[in-house]
Order: structure tokens, then C-alpha cells, then sequence
């Protein structure tokens, strides 16, 4: 249990609320605003557009001056979250990886975490005389990770939280005179797959006319740009998909009402997630309740619950030759995508209510 402070929780997250510009973390950051967990005393913190000075900086004052105890934070690998870690000041604080420690996570932006990682691993023991860490992770593989590098007192498996209006359509639109229109939602980034996409779907395309992603009427991509290499990689894409006839739409930056809008035009909807590693996928929810079920290139936890409950389609990831039409195009049940994410909803914020009571009070 962590111990009360006069302060109260200093809450800091490496994104803001966005998840057009945040990803899946400022998805779950959205959410717990929504729901308060923290109490009111909670004063949050983003270090979006914060220089790694002014993060130390913050972080410095925090302790300091402002003489917050008690943290929540979001990320390890933040200059903030550094220097909180290893100053030797006695500190409760609470870490909520989101996937970060596994695996395929900690081959991204290599330089920087692995000097983080060498960091903690020095100081272990001398953090383990300041330090009251509870790590929250959504898997096993992360929690041992995190148990290697940092003195971590409890830890504890919950899925990211998840809110019951997640989902970005209420109600189906066939259209028996189109095709399927593929949509692909995700941040510009390598390990998106994006390019790998559309690279692979165009090669396929031009030597198999038989391919069941031939009955793809459109793409269409609703993007935040973060890597410009792989924009410009997608924007070549875009242009050579014409050569086969086929339409690719690319949005940039667009709010989830400005999303929605556009999503609600389109008839025969079919998601296609072409990320090689995601742990927990918001995505995937968001985009469960579409006139076909989700196409997924990666496992996890829930892409295990969903594929059990007939509600999304896992392939292997860049597999194209191997998938049938009645494979890729499976008409999903908007009531059973709805009841699932009602169920997981009520669960997850239950869980996520009763830990907090307990590490917060």
C-alpha cells in the first residue's frame, strides 16, 4: 500500500489525451480522466512538447519543491520518470507499462531505452531503499521484465482500461453494390506496418488476380504521421497502387469526430490491423463493431479473446497468398461486438477502481 501524502498524486503521463496523437496511451489516459481514479486531489502532469530539460526540471521541482510522495506515471522512459526513479528520495510511485517492457516493444527507439534499462539495473539495490514501485502491466512477460530492472514491491495484470463508447460505429452499413472498403487506423511509424501493407498487398495484387483482396473496392488510411520516412514511404505506395486500379485514400491528423464522419460514409467497412506487435490494441476495439470482422497480423491477449469469441480474424503477420475470401470478409455481429466490449468495459474499470482504492489510500 502506498503511503498517503499531504500533496497528493502527481500524475504524469509522456502524451496527453489525444489519441490522435498519442496512441493507445493517451487512449487510456482519456479514459481515466473520465473516470477519476485518482481522486481529486490527482493533479495531472503531460510532458507532450517538454524538452528533456524541462522534464528534469519538473521532476526536480516535484520532489523538491512541491514535495509530492506519491506518483502515478505512464512511462519509465521519460526523463522525468528518470530522474523520479534514481533521485534518493523516498517515493511511492505507481507504473503503468501499456506494453512498453515487452518484448518487440524494447526493439523500438533501442539507444534510449536500453540506457535507461542499464540505469536501473546499476541503481536496483540503492532504489529498492527509496523506492515503493507497483507496476500495472497487461502481461506476464512484462511484469518478470520489470521485476529484472526495478526493486518492484507489488505487481499487478489487469488489461488496459477500456471505455464501454470505444467503438467508432453504432450500427452497420452494407452496400451489396460495393466492394469492401479496407481501413487501416494507426500511427506513421515503422513498426506499424503501413508500408509493409501496402507493399505486400501491392505485389500480391499484381501477379494474382485471384486474390481475395481483389474484392477491396478502396483503402483507406486515417493516419497521425510520426515518422517521415514512412510517410513519404506510404505516399509512394499511394501512387503506385493506381497502376493496379486501386483508390487509395490517405487522412491525415483527423479528431475521432472528423474520423467518425468520414467512416460513417463508407459502406462494407473492413479493418485491417498490420501491426507486427501491439500489447493490447485499442484499435482493435474501436474498430470491432464494422460490417466485417477485424483482420489482425499480430497475437496478443486480446486478440486471443476475440478470435475465441468469432469476433476478429488472425492471420500471420505479411501473410497475403494464404487468405480466402471467406477468410478475409466475415460479416461481424454488431450485437456480440457490442456485448463484448460492454463486458470487458465494466470489468476493466472494476478492477482498475478496487486497485487504486487499495494503492492510492
Amino acid at each position: 500500500m502506498l503511503g498517503k501524502s499531504s500533496k497528493g498524486v502527481r500524475w504524469v503521463s509522456p502524451v496527453g489525451d489525444d489519441p490522435v496523437t498519442g496512441g493507445g496511451v493517451a487512449r487510456a489516459l482519456s479514459i481515466f480522466k473520465s473516470k477519476n481514479f485518482f481522486g481529486f486531489n490527482a493533479s495531472y502532469l503531460s510532458l507532450l512538447n517538454l524538452s528533456n530539460i524541462k522534464q528534469i526540471r519538473m521532476a526536480l521541482s516535484d520532489i523538491y519543491r512541491n514535495g509530492y510522495k506519491t506518483f502515478v506515471i505512464h512511462s519509465v522512459f521519460s526523463p522525468y520518470s528518470l530522474v523520479l526513479l534514481c533521485v534518493p528520495v523516498k517515493l511511492s510511485v505507481v507504473i503503468l507499462l501499456h506494453g512498453e517492457l515487452a518484448q518487440e516493444a524494447l526493439k523500438i527507439g533501442g539507444r534510449k531505452k536500453t540506457l535507461c534499462l542499464f540505469v536501473f539495473k546499476l541503481l536496483k539495490f540503492f532504489l529498492s531503499r527509496y523506492k515503493h514501485i507497483s507496476v500495472i502491466a497487461t502481461s506476464d512477460e512484462e511484469i518478470e521484465f520489470s521485476k529484472e530492472v526495478l526493486p518492484v514491491y507489488s505487481s499487478h495484470l489487469l488489461p488496459d482500461l477500456v471505455d464501454s463508447n470505444i467503438t467508432l460505429n453504432s450500427e452497420h452499413n452494407y452496400d451489396n453494390s460495393s466492394g469492401i472498403n479496407l481501413v487501416i487506423i494507426a500511427r506513421l511509424v515503422k513498426n506499424k506496418g503501413v508500408g509493409d501493407f501496402l507493399e505486400g498487398l501491392l505485389h500480391t495484387l499484381s501477379g494474382d488476380a485471384s486474390s481475395a483482396f481483389c474484392q477491396i473496392d478502396k483503402i483507406n488510411l486515417f493516419v497521425t504521421p510520426e515518422s517521415t520516412e514512412e510517410l513519404e514511404r506510404v505516399q509512394t505506395l499511394q501512387i503506385a497502387m493506381k497502376t493496379i486500379d486501386m483508390d487509395v485514400n490517405l487522412y491525415q491528423g483527423l479528431t475521432r469526430s472528423e474520423m467518425c464522419s468520414e467512416l460513417n460514409s463508407l459502406p462494407n467497412k473492413l479493418a485491417f490491423l498490420s501491426s507486427k506487435f501491439e500489447s493490447f490494441s485499442y484499435v482493435l476495439l474501436e474498430t470491432l463493431a464494422f460490417e466485417y470482422k477485424p483482420v489482425v497480423w499480430f497475437e496478443n491477449g486480446l486478440v486471443k479473446a476475440l478470435s475465441s469469441e468469432g469476433l476478429c480474424v488472425p492471420v500471420t503477420y505479411g501473410t497475403f497468398h494464404s487468405v480466402t475470401y471467406p477468410h478475409l470478409c466475415q460479416r461481424q455481429s454488431l450485437s456480440h461486438a457490442n456485448q463484448f466490449v460492454d463486458g470487458i468495459s465494466d470489468k476493466t474499470e472494476a478492477r482498475y477502481a478496487d486497485l487504486f482504492r487499495i494503492l492510492l489510500n
